[in-house]
């Protein structure tokens, strides 16, 4: 038992990973129009881009919010299988 055609193991491993894209894509739809959209209270501008365009302090917080759940998911996608020897 524990090889890698355990197909138990082979549906954990399938299912750790869909968890992980699920909560990338959960995470980058909540972010993404936040950072795009103006909202009240976005914060000091940290960056200009152009004329019209910049980055602010909430986006800078929601971008490291966002890597956050990024590093975290892929840690879930490759964390190994338990061996039940």
């Amino acid at each position: 038992m524990g090889t890698a055609a355990d197909p138990a193991r082979y549906r954990r491993a399938v299912f750790r990973r869909g968890v992980a894209l699920a909560l990338i894509a959960f995470a980058t739809a909540f972010v993404v129009p936040l950072v795009v959209f103006d909202y009240p209270e976005e914060g000091a501008v940290v960056a200009t881009f152009s004329e019209s365009h910049g980055l602010h302090v909430g986006d800078v917080l929601l971008l490291v919010g966002w890597l956050v759940v990024v590093g975290l998911a892929v840690l879930i996608g490759r964390k190994p299988g338990r061996r039940r020897d």
